[in-house]
Formats: structure tokens, C-alpha cells, sequence
């Protein structure tokens, strides 16, 4: 994972000596430890109060790959790396090109997508058709589909 420019803005020197600090203070703690105490004197919550426990980490392991830090060795394999994948069932998808002007598509319906087979198709076209595929989501999100005046899906909208 690479970290993001909002991230890097975030991320100073300063912050990065803390977080040394606080690894070289606790050598005994484990990544999920560091990032959990992190959040807590960050106050770095989610809306419902939780702590953005696996955000953290996740900037925690870019940093480390980048050698800003070192982090602790990882006693498992992330819980969302690329061995350890879930498996997400794969819907067909109409690929034909729609070569139209957008006028000739409306109007557009934008539907919430909230029953569980959706989301399964959700997640499907996005691991088929997204260029990272679909791995998790993090967090609070919404997931919509796009469907032109015939019915035909034409995107699949995440926002987090």
C-alpha cells in the first residue's frame, strides 16, 4: 500500500518520531498494539467511536515500507493481503461498449445498494472490473449502481 498525498500531508516528522517513540518505548508490543495506542492518543475515531484501528496500521505498514519506521515483525498474515483473500462469487456482466452520447442513455436511476446479493454483485463487478479488484471495504461506506433508461448497468459507485 502506498501512502496517499492526504496521508503524507498528515504524516510529519514529528508524527513519525512519536511513532518511533512509541516502538522503541514497548518492543514487546505487537503492530495491532501500536496502532490501537496510537489511535487512542490521536483520539483518531471513527463517527461511532471505534478507533481507526486498521487505518492506522495500514499507514503504519507504508511507512515501514517507505523506512520511516520499523515496525515489529507481523505475526500473521494481514487479515486482508492478497493470500488470504476471501473468495468473491462472479456475476456475468453484459461487456458490449455503449458508444452513445449519455443524453441517448437517460435518465439515469442511481440505486443504494443495501440486500445481500446485490452487494454480492456489487463486489463481484468491482473484483472483475476494477484495477485492483475488490478486496474489503473499511469503515462506513455507501455502494450504488448506475442503470440507464433501459435497465443496463453502467457503473458501480463506492464511496467510504
Amino acid at each position: 500500500m502506498e501512502v496517499s498525498r492526504a496521508q503524507q500531508a498528515k504524516v510529519t516528522d514529528d508524527l513519525i518520531m512519536q511513532i518511533n517513540g512509541v516502538i522503541a518505548d514497548h518492543p514487546d508490543w505487537l503492530r495491532t498494539k501500536i496502532s490501537q495506542h496510537l489511535c487512542e492518543l490521536w483520539d483518531w475515531r471513527m463517527p461511532n467511536g471505534q478507533l481507526k484501528d486498521i487505518s492506522c496500521r495500514d499507514m503504519l505498514r507504508a511507512l515501514d515500507k517507505a523506512g520511516k519506521i520499523i515496525l515489529p515483525k507481523a505475526n500473521r498474515v494481514s487479515g486482508h493481503s492478497c493470500s488470504k483473500k476471501k473468495h468473491v462469487q462472479s456475476f456475468l456482466h453484459d461487456e458490449t461498449p455503449i458508444e452513445t452520447k449519455l443524453a441517448a442513455l437517460q435518465p439515469l436511476r442511481v440505486e443504494a445498494i443495501e440486500e445481500k446479493w446485490k452487494i454480492h454483485e456489487f463486489k463481484s463487478y468491482i473484483e472483475q472490473f476494477h484495477y485492483l479488484g475488490f478486496n474489503r471495504t473499511v469503515g462506513e461506506n455507501m455502494k450504488y449502481m448506475v442503470y440507464n433508461a433501459d435497465g443496463k448497468l453502467l457503473a458501480c459507485l463506492l464511496f467510504g
